[in-house]
């Protein structure tokens, strides 16, 4: 039922708009609907032309940011999570590999505790070659 009055409102309009047509046609003057209607479309074209030239502003802003700001933003996101890695996977390393202090853990075995005052005594004995080494060369003449 709603169908058939869309219809015949859409029929009044049709022919109400070939009656303006005609009358027109026949004074050879525009009619006041028209030039409403004119006055109507220069509003429009005006607001397109405002909204299409913020709309090129805004993809050239984000054309902008995609192609420098972006690229330096993800750099910089990737650097920091490199470094997070890094620094969670040292800390990691540490304390699998038995590197933590063993004297602030009494619950460590004294196996354990006997391989890391090995690991020092030797670590000693490498430090004092190296300077007995670097002495002896700068003394040696050349």
């Amino acid at each position: 039922m709603i169908a058939v009055y869309i219809f015949y409102g859409s029929l009044i309009g049709m022919l109400g708009m070939l009656t303006v047509k005609m009358y027109e046609a026949k004074r050879r003057r525009r009619s006041l609907v028209y030039r409403i209607f004119v006055n109507f479309d220069e509003i429009t074209h005006g607001m397109l032309a405002k909204i299409m030239g913020n709309l090129r502003a805004k993809k050239d802003r984000f054309e902008d940011f995609m192609k420098v700001d972006f690229k330096k933003l993800l750099y910089l996101l990737a650097v920091k999570a490199i470094a997070h890695i890094r620094e969670s996977y040292d800390k990691i390393r540490e304390s699998s590999r038995g590197v933590q202090k063993l004297k602030e853990n009494p619950k460590v075995s004294a196996f354990l505790r006997d391989i890391e005052e090995a690991k020092k005594e030797i670590s000693k004995k490498n430090e004092e070659e190296k300077a007995e080494e670097s002495f002896l060369r700068d003394k040696l003449p050349e």
